[in-house]
């Protein structure tokens, strides 16, 4: 038998299982490893695998973590920065105001 033909016998069996089987999403996706394994000559190795797919799984989780945070301080930052943009608008139209007022004093006394 070939090694092709045992992949293909494989993926046949595959399909010989229910659907709602728990194994089935498993055997898929392990199937890229098992391919490799054995166009190379190893020996699957599914515990190294499930393993490794568990130590990616955490380490997306952390990813996961840091950019909630990032997310987080960066609301705050856009909460704060909103917060003084306001405080700065009000503070140019006070600014505006007396501005204007100072105009109108100018043009007064130089009326007289």
């Amino acid at each position: 038998m070939t090694k092709q033909q045992e992949i293909d016998a494989l993926q046949a069996f595959i399909k010989t299982i229910p659907r709602d089987s728990y194994i089935v999403p498993m055997l898929v996706g392990a199937m890229p490893m098992i391919e490799q394994d054995m166009q190379s000559d190893f020996e699957p190795d599914l515990t190294a695998y499930i393993r490794d797919l568990h130590r990616q799984k955490q380490e997306l989780e952390e990813q996961i973590k840091v950019l909630r945070k990032e997310i987080s301080n960066g609301n705050d930052t856009v909460k704060r920065q909103k917060s003084e943009t306001e405080y700065l608008s009000r503070q140019s139209e006070q600014l505006k105001k007396q501005f204007r007022g100072l105009q109108e004093s100018l043009k007064t006394v130089l009326q007289w």
